[in-house]
């Protein structure tokens, strides 16, 4: 039987690096109005992706081999108690910031915080929850996956069948998103048929766990996260190379630090404040964005908005 994966701050660590990309990011375009800083911070997304199929696959494997859980609603049950209050907090506070702030717009952003809460924010754009696309991608790439991984687990499929499955689901997005391409990058960006192939990158190395553990990626794992670093600061944030094959490029790369990460390769990773920073990267994620719109759109000057912002953001998510 395989060795249950145990909890590894350096994961953690990652999660810290992709948070802080995000955050730079959105405050380089909503803050200090610096779009060239960090202009392809997004990328922290990305990672969270890989990071998320990874740990989601190697929990749904470790729960069904070790505590005999396999019925689909205890998976979804336990991100429902871990996930949802945080995330209706969230879209119950920025309701009624519109509510007292713009009148006119409450509608509209009743409607935001039901896409967020029913994770469907990806078919909407804008608003003080716009961050909240990316969650609606994971939820709904698991609503199908994490049944057919129990399934399988049912039927005694060997971990490389698995992982060969998801490597040709991997294939077959990338393959699509040659297709259906069309210079589009805002309308496409958000669409969970061309952006799966991040989290099944995550699946198909957590699949291959049992296999690939064994090998050292200390050296792998630190150039993977420099590469990481490298394309967030100086890649352009639309340029078309992520639809041809950019996206799975990366993915790649994160797959490589996330796996460098869960042996215990990376121990910089592991120390107190990347681990922090890790630990509350969700609240960070939910809150930032929508207190950043809001002290752009009260701003006076720069220096101040962006400082007022991020004592906001901290204290929201450590709350």
């Amino acid at each position: 039987m395989d060795q249950r994966l145990g909890y590894q701050p350096q994961l953690d660590g990652l999660r810290a690096i992709a948070i802080v990309a995000v955050l730079v990011h959105h405050a380089a375009i909503l803050l200090v109005d610096a779009r060239w800083f960090a202009s392809s911070g997004w990328l922290g997304v990305d990672l969270f992706f890989v990071l998320s199929g990874f740990l989601i696959t190697r929990i749904v494997i470790d729960r069904y081999h070790f505590d005999g859980e396999r019925e689909p609603w205890l998976f979804y049950q336990r991100r429902f108690y871990r996930l949802f209050p945080a995330l209706a907090a969230v879209a119950i506070a920025q309701l009624a910031y519109v509510a007292a702030k713009y009148r006119s717009e409450t509608l509209y952003a009743a409607a935001d915080g039901l896409a967020a809460v029913f994770y469907v924010a990806n078919f909407r754009t804008g608003g003080f929850l716009g961050q909240t696309w990316s969650l609606a991608i994971e939820e709904q790439f698991y609503l199908v996956a994490a049944p057919l991984l129990l399934l399988a687990l049912r039927r005694h499929m060997r971990w490389s069948t698995l992982a060969w499955i998801a490597g040709a689901a991997v294939a077959a997005v990338v393959i699509w998103r040659f297709i259906a391409w069309d210079g589009d990058f805002a309308g496409q960006y958000k669409r969970t048929d061309l952006r799966a192939d991040a989290v099944l990158v995550g699946v198909l190395i957590g699949c291959a766990w049992p296999r690939i553990r064994t090998f050292n990626f200390r050296m792998a794992g630190a150039v993977a996260i420099a590469m990481f670093v490298v394309a967030v600061i100086a890649v352009p944030h639309e340029a078309s190379v992520w639809f041809l094959g950019g996206f799975t490029a990366i993915a790649a790369v994160c797959a490589v630090a996330v796996l460098a990460a869960a042996r215990g390769d990376l121990p910089l990773l592991a120390i107190p404040p990347f681990v922090m920073v890790g630990r509350l990267s969700y609240s960070l994620y939910l809150w930032h964005f929508p207190i950043f719109i809001a002290v752009a759109l009260a701003r006076r000057d720069t220096t101040t908005s962006g400082v007022v912002a991020g004592v906001l953001t901290a204290a929201a998510s450590v709350a």
